[in-house]
């Protein structure tokens, strides 16, 4: 691997190690407890789906947890839905969550803010239940 490539990859790495640490962190604040946060690296020739159905075959968890980003019939039938290849390649039980409008993660400065994001809904959720 050429230095440039290297220097590339522990960036990446950095920063999605940063970033599942940050998830992992809310998840618990949200009094979900995750048994593992797992940062797959694999070549760049290797889809997210197929490095990820790898992933299963080798570790062979008993369910995977995937989320959907709602892409619609257009953006599935150009791009293809990495939880529907899942879906249908897995072994493992697929359960596959949408995001709520309300609980999308909020981008400031190409940074995602879950903070902003949960607080909007909250502060969402406890208007209209204290209007009821």
């Amino acid at each position: 691997m050429s230095g440039i490539n290297t220097l590339l990859k522990k960036e990446a790495v950095e920063k999605g190690e940063a970033f599942l640490k940050r998830m992992g962190s809310l998840t618990r604040s949200l009094g979900y407890k995750p048994d593992e946060l797992k940062l797959l690296c694999d070549v760049p020739a290797v889809s997210s789906k197929v490095s990820i159905l790898n992933y299963t075959e080798n570790a062979k968890p008993d369910m995977l947890i995937c989320g959907s980003r709602g892409m619609g019939a257009m953006g599935r039938a150009f791009l293809g839905s990495t939880s529907d290849y899942l879906m249908h390649n897995c072994k493992c039980t697929i359960i596959v969550v949408k995001q709520k409008e309300s609980e999308k993660i909020v981008a400031t400065n190409n940074k995602p803010n879950l903070q902003k994001s949960l607080q909007k809904s909250s502060q969402s959720s406890s208007s209209s239940s204290s209007s009821s």
